[in-house]
């Protein structure tokens, strides 16, 4: 049986995203957090920066941290990951991320997963090659674990309309014979149950995770 993803645009933001894990990402120069990860941070009373001044986090590629929203988001759950140079980020380290994102939040139980794109002005990539590579990662990830996976992309405002319409070609690309693509309305899910068996972390800490 084939896993399936299914793909809905979340007007956002991504602090008002109903998901189970709610992702950001940030870059190694990125000091003050920029975009997703500044508003988490804000929501969160400052989590990241103190981790960040703490010397525990830095923003390099392969970083990680898991952080308990305790209300100030509406995903109960949120996974900061580092990526490195900005002037570094292309579609490779672009798949790499929605396959990085898609594999932490299967691995928790989660079965939504609210997913922003990357900074437009981050490398040289396209709106659509953007949206073409973080599915790709996670079609990987999801073929993988052989479970369904519900991925909310939350664009900027300012992208909504064109994410919209990019979105919509997905279907008539290719993609794993091992993963069913499905395409759904793009209003904000705000009526999606939260499933059971997702694990959260000791509530009001963090936890950097490999």
């Amino acid at each position: 049986m084939s896993a399936r993803l299914t793909v809905e645009i979340d007007p956002g933001p991504l602090e008002r995203t109903r998901a189970d894990i709610a992702v950001f990402f940030f870059f190694d120069s990125d000091r003050p957090l920029q975009s997703g990860a500044g508003r988490v941070d804000w929501r969160l009373c400052g989590q990241v920066s103190r981790l960040l001044v703490a010397g525990k986090l830095s923003g390099a590629s392969g970083e990680a941290v898991l952080l308990q929203s305790a209300g100030g988001l509406a995903a109960p759950l949120a996974i900061g990951l580092g990526l490195g140079a900005r002037n570094a980020f292309d579609a490779e380290a672009c798949e790499a991320l929605g396959a990085n994102a898609a594999r932490r939040a299967l691995h928790l139980g989660a079965r939504t997963l609210a997913l922003p794109l990357p900074d437009p002005h981050a490398g040289d990539l396209e709106l659509s090659d953007r949206i073409d590579a973080l599915v790709a990662g996670v079609m990987a990830a999801i073929a993988e674990f052989g479970a369904d996976l519900k991925l909310l992309l939350v664009p900027s405002q300012a992208e909504v309309a064109a994410v919209r319409q990019a979105a919509a070609a997905l279907a008539s690309k290719p993609h794993p014979p091992s993963v069913a693509l499905r395409l759904e309305g793009t209003g904000r899910a705000t009526d999606l149950p939260a499933p059971p068996g997702v694990r959260e972390s000791p509530a009001g800490r963090s936890q950097l995770v490999k």
